[in-house]
């Protein structure tokens, strides 16, 4: 069976922390066939529109709406706040998922993501080291040193 491989912001070969959750670079792991997990945040605006950024540790990248319906389908979303939670749970095209201080969640198209392993029929966030055998798929830094038959 194929695994599901998932680069962690972006990064393909180690982390990057100048370019990950950029949009270009997201990108540039699409077209080398990985999906993404990125980290999102909302905010309101002060017409309470929501604005959708990208970074781990706050908000700082602006990402339009557009751009995250064309790559739905590649996108593993991370939400960092409760507004993002929020607003995607408002959205059945969104594979997104909530994981503050926990090791294990499951996303909302149901899921099982865990750096918890091994956990049959999950994805392995950070697998490595760890036994990944049963694993759907993996997300990480590294992924270019995993396969699809791994």
């Amino acid at each position: 069976m194929s695994k599901i491989l998932i680069s962690n912001r972006g990064n393909i070969s180690g982390k990057n922390p100048i370019k990950e959750n950029k949009v270009d670079y997201i990108e540039e792991a699409f077209i080398l066939g990985f999906d993404v997990k990125i980290d999102i945040w909302a905010k309101k605006n002060s017409n309470n529109q929501v604005n959708l950024f990208l970074n781990d540790e706050e908000p700082v990248e602006e990402i339009n709406l557009y751009w995250l319906f064309k790559n739905c389908g590649k996108l593993w979303l991370e939400c960092k706040n409760i507004e993002a939670l929020e607003f995607f749970d408002s959205m059945q095209f969104f594979n997104y998922f909530w994981l503050e201080n926990n090791l294990t969640t499951i996303t909302s198209k149901k899921f099982i993501w865990s750096e918890r392993q091994p956990i049959k029929n999950s994805i392995a966030f950070q697998p490595e080291n760890k036994e990944i055998s049963q694993c759907l798929g993996f997300c990480s830094d590294y992924i270019s040193n995993y396969n699809k038959t791994d």
